[in-house]
């Protein structure tokens, strides 16, 4: 991820979260239950978890990306953006869910 320029911890790593997670840590409280994405590494509330179809991607080698041909690779982006689409994210700055992850 870049790095965020935080107001409290100046230059620090970004962490994306969904909307509702993001609203939890805005009021200082760490949420209960948070669900990692596998492809992107996004924090999720189980609401936002549940409205992308992981399935759809379990067959997805990453590291076999370079051997798809173009059109594959658009394919692939077109799911990804489809999928995600769905969920509202932002950047959260990683110093700041850390404090507040820890005071919980």
């Amino acid at each position: 991820m870049s790095p965020i320029n935080c107001a409290e911890h100046g230059l620090s790593d970004t962490i994306q979260v969904c909307e509702h997670i993001h609203a939890e840590l805005s009021a200082g409280h760490f949420p209960g239950e948070i669900h990692i994405d596998p492809i992107f590494w996004i924090k999720l509330c189980a609401a936002c978890y549940g409205k992308i179809d992981f399935e759809k991607f379990k067959d997805l080698d990453f590291s076999a990306l370079a051997e798809r041909t173009d059109a594959e690779l658009e394919e692939i982006e077109e799911n990804l953006n489809a999928s995600y689409l769905v969920v509202k994210t932002s950047y959260w700055c990683g110093e700041c869910y850390r404090d507040i992850q820890s005071r919980s």
